[in-house]
């Protein structure tokens, strides 16, 4: 008799013990992909979207779930509805078909842009346009090209972009990378008795050049200590702007100078 009604109190128990209705696979659809949300048993979730995956861990209570991913740590509202889970305002359905049928056209999902799909944007700025795109592709973000007039930073790099670096963004969103269109080349001028300081710094921020100062006899000894009285590249030269490969340029002014 005892052992009844230890038995029966066991049963009594487990069919106490609240059903994890969330544990299954559930899709979303919309007019660009498909969102799959599978639950497991064990408080771990995984999510597809795009030919992405990622994992994360989940718990609940009565009202709300609990979504940690390695982005994000999510509290989103939750609601059982007759045949679909409802999280925030995005429905996910059991059966494909029925997901399908009841497509939120046009719209993105709140799961999708949330965990999925959310991102840090890296700072890309001096970065070349080729270097940016790979760091964008591997974050799985997409872009525009704003070509822009800018001095400062050679052709093809990037001079700012929208949003702002280290902003998190949906991976949905497309990011608007602004690029230097200036010129690649430029014509060396002719720097005589121009004052040596404000050519270096013009020389090294906009034509991203290597810049020397060398002292040299003039044999005057009225020439003016700032200004230059040579240099080493011929006025007329042109020469390719580069960070990576910078010409190198001396730039002579009188020996009296203490610089």
């Amino acid at each position: 008799m005892k052992k009844i009604i230890i038995v029966l109190f066991i049963v009594f128990l487990t069919g106490c013990k609240t059903s994890n209705k969330f544990v299954g696979t559930w899709y979303h659809v919309d007019d660009n992909d498909i969102v799959i949300l599978t639950f497991n048993g064990d408080n771990t979730c995984i999510l597809e979207e795009s030919d992405e995956e990622e994992k994360c861990t989940y718990k609940y209570d009565d009202k709300k779930i609990f979504i940690s991913s390695k982005h994000d740590d999510l509290e989103l509202d939750y609601n059982f509805i007759d045949n679909y889970l409802l999280i925030d305002d995005t429905r996910f359905y059991k059966d494909m078909k029925e997901a399908k049928d009841n497509k939120a056209e046009g719209k993105k999902t709140v799961i999708e842009g949330k965990i999925v799909l959310e991102t840090v944007l890296p700072d890309l700025i001096g970065l070349s346009l080729e270097d940016a795109e790979r760091m964008l592709k591997r974050e799985g973000l997409s872009f525009n090209v704003i070509k822009v007039e800018n001095d400062f930073y050679e052709k093809d790099r990037v001079v700012q972009t929208n949003p702002l670096a280290g902003m998190k963004v949906n991976k949905s969103t497309v990011i608007d990378l602004f690029v230097s269109n200036s010129v690649d080349k430029v014509v060396i001028e002719d720097y005589t008795s121009k004052n040596y300081l404000e050519v270096k710094e013009k020389l090294e921020t906009i034509y991203k050049m290597k810049v020397i100062i060398e002292k040299r006899e003039t044999g005057n000894s009225e020439d003016n200590s700032n200004s230059i009285v040579g240099q080493s590249i011929s006025p007329g030269t042109e020469i390719e702007i580069s960070l990576d490969n910078p010409t190198t340029i001396i730039l002579y002014i009188p020996n009296s100078n203490d610089y």
